[in-house]
């Protein structure tokens, strides 16, 4: 289930939202000086990682050492959950079960269209929509990809060309590969806050209580549940 953060809370002294964008872009860790690269002070980045640490969404990963003399961060289970969390309302059942059907045409569209270079190969919904309440937190849905393209060298080139063609700037190395699937989950999501999007793997290996429960909305419902029960014995 995804986490829910309110405006108003913090992290640090800092906005939990902007600590969740921040995170976002740092993947599993970090080490403790960017956080001033993020436009903190010093005095800001340091009440933060306290904040983090007391709050337990980070913990020292004492399996990385470099030159510097600055720790490195590791995300906990609860401070993924934070990367994933969202601040959108609660919605009615009955707008969550229209956005379902919107989101399954829009996957529809992205499989039967040349447009796009990836394809949806499986879609999975889960958390709080299953629990049959009247009102409800995000639509948790996981989405597998696959690209359109399976040779490598030609993959390669129509990715520069869609990135071009599509009117992208570059701002850093591998920007043009990520473009092509950013621009399916872009696409999908619909700019709808109460769509939670997340890859496949995530879905695998998140934390799961005794009572989840999930739905597979599109790929084979069995070899889901093998990985899934896979996944759980890692």
């Amino acid at each position: 289930m995804t986490m829910r953060i309110a405006r108003s809370e913090t992290i640090g002294g800092i906005s939990a939202i902007e600590v969740r964008n921040r995170l976002r872009k740092y993947g599993d860790g970090f080490r403790a000086d960017w956080v001033t690269d993020m436009g903190y002070s010093e005095p800001q980045g340091a009440a933060l990682i306290v904040g983090l640490l007391e709050g337990g969404y980070i913990t020292v990963d004492t399996t990385r050492r470099n030159e510097n003399t600055f720790p490195w961060y590791k995300l906990t289970d609860l401070g993924r959950s934070l990367v994933r969390a969202s601040a959108a309302l609660p919605v009615k059942r009955q707008t969550a079960d229209r956005t379902l059907r919107e989101f399954m045409a829009r996957v529809e569209e992205v499989n039967n269209s040349s447009r796009f270079l990836y394809r949806i190969t499986e879609v999975v919904v889960y958390g709080s929509y299953l629990r049959g309440a009247a009102s409800l937190g995000d639509l948790d849905l996981a989405c597998e990809y696959e690209p359109t393209i399976e040779n490598p060298d030609e993959r390669t080139k129509a990715t520069r060309k869609h990135f071009e063609e599509s009117g992208r700037v570059y701002s850093r190395i591998g920007d043009d590969f990520h473009w092509s699937l950013q621009e399916v989950q872009l696409f999908l999501k619909n700019r709808q806050r109460t769509i939670s999007l997340h890859p496949m793997h995530d879905f695998l290996r998140m934390p799961k209580a005794d009572n989840f429960s999930y739905q597979v909305l599109l790929g084979d419902p069995e070899q889901i549940a093998a990985r899934l029960s896979t996944s759980k014995s890692v």
